[in-house]
């Protein structure tokens, strides 16, 4: 997870699946922002 951009990054090409189902999800990244944030 990018924090800057808020974005995921696949490390490989079964990692890009996941990437993109959470991507699509839409509030994923807002879960990862928060919770690193206040961790």
């Amino acid at each position: 997870f990018d924090l800057e951009s808020g974005r995921f990054v696949a490390a490989d090409s079964a990692a890009e699946i996941t990437r993109r189902f959470w991507e699509n999800d839409g509030i994923e990244a807002e879960r990862r922002m928060n919770y690193l944030k206040h961790e």
